[in-house]
């Protein structure tokens, strides 16, 4: 079976986010919204592993969109699925850390 593992800086990325969004928007609504299609995502990712796109710059990493303004960046370890970075796609891809 397999199990979704967030990297601790994978974590922090997707807390800050949503914090961001609840300060931004002065209404936690957005947020929830980020993190329900999130879930969602994961779901259909548990059900088709390699649904993510393949990404030339790393070796074994792939990438999900969520709701078009975010990625969701993982990798396959046996029968873990760990996630390593969510990143709102608006900022400086300079500052991506994988």
């Amino acid at each position: 079976m397999l199990s979704i593992k967030w990297t601790e800086h994978a974590k922090r990325e997707n807390a800050d986010i949503l914090k961001f969004w609840i300060k931004h928007n002065q209404s936690n609504v957005y947020s929830k919204k980020i993190s329900k299609e999130t879930t969602k995502k994961l779901s259909l990712l548990k059900k088709n592993i390699l649904m993510g796109e393949e990404l030339e710059e790393f070796d074994t990493v792939r990438r999900i969109l969520i709701l078009e303004n975010f990625s969701l960046f993982y990798t396959i370890e046996g029968n873990i699925i760990k996630i390593l970075s969510f990143w709102d796609n608006r900022r400086n891809p300079e500052n991506l850390e994988i």
